[in-house]
């Protein structure tokens, strides 16, 4: 269950944020909570209480503004994830020490008439809302199984290749040795966020957060480590796909 809040001074907004963010979290199926605050001194005291996983923070109020804000919750949590609510975008450079996850513009670029600007409000809270989709299931764990009854819990966004190796699947872990796990690749992958994996060949698995390139003319995936991975021509398009699909959900 992820525990959201939004504070905003606009009760108009608070209703507009309200509806959006918890029918983007509906659809994609995140299990939630969303409580609303009017006032930042209103949600500090409520926060201080129980922290917020996630918080949309107007920026500009009247009792406390958004930074102030956002300077009393990173002194609870700095594992809140903060994102900014705005109508001035020069003031989006002025956050960043705040470490905010994303910014959601209440006016469209065209400054137009008031439905469109909730139309193009509205796309921008479902891209954040899948975006805090794959933190949050990046950041799950899952369990591998081990010789004599053990488990190895690693975060599945620490998860750089998974291969086949006969009867068994190579775990290609960040900062860990690699690990191997009786079992098929279908099933490994099947336990892997769809929107962070990708199969690029019968045998492979990639975490599309390791890539650094991809050379589709030579069928040739670069990671950050520098090793490389073949994709077969029968994964190409999938991979193409799957790829311009994280870039434009994850990629910043």
């Amino acid at each position: 269950m992820i525990s959201v809040s939004i504070c905003d001074d606009s009760r108009i907004f608070l209703e507009k944020l309200q509806k959006e963010i918890s029918g983007s979290m509906t659809k994609y199926r995140i299990r939630h909570t969303v409580e609303s605050f009017s006032t930042g001194k209103d949600f500090l005291e409520r926060h201080k209480s129980a922290p917020f996983d996630v918080v949309f923070l107007d920026i500009k109020m009247p009792d406390m503004n958004g930074f102030q804000v956002a300077e009393k919750i990173r002194e609870v949590s700095d594992k809140t994830v903060i994102i900014f609510v705005t109508t001035e975008d020069a003031l989006v450079y002025d956050s960043f020490s705040f470490q905010p996850f994303d910014f959601i513009p209440k006016l469209s670029p065209e400054k137009s008439d008031s439905g469109s600007d909730y139309d193009f409000m509205s796309r921008r809270i479902e891209r954040t809302v899948k975006r805090l989709l794959h933190r949050f299931m990046a950041a799950e764990k899952i369990g591998l199984d081990m010789p004599y009854g053990e488990k190895l819990y690693v975060k599945i966004e620490d998860i750089q290749v998974i291969k086949t190796a006969g009867n068994y699947v190579e775990y290609s872990i960040k900062d860990h040795e690699t690990v191997k796990v009786r079992r098929k690749l279908d099933e490994a992958m099947n336990e892997l966020d769809a929107t962070l994996f990708v199969r690029i060949h019968k045998s492979y698995g990639v975490n599309m957060g390791f890539i650094k390139k991809i050379d589709y003319s030579q069928l040739l995936i670069t990671l950050k480590d520098g090793s490389m991975v073949t994709i077969s021509r029968t994964h190409k398009k999938d991979v193409e796909a799957a790829y311009i699909e994280y870039l434009r959900n994850f990629g910043g």
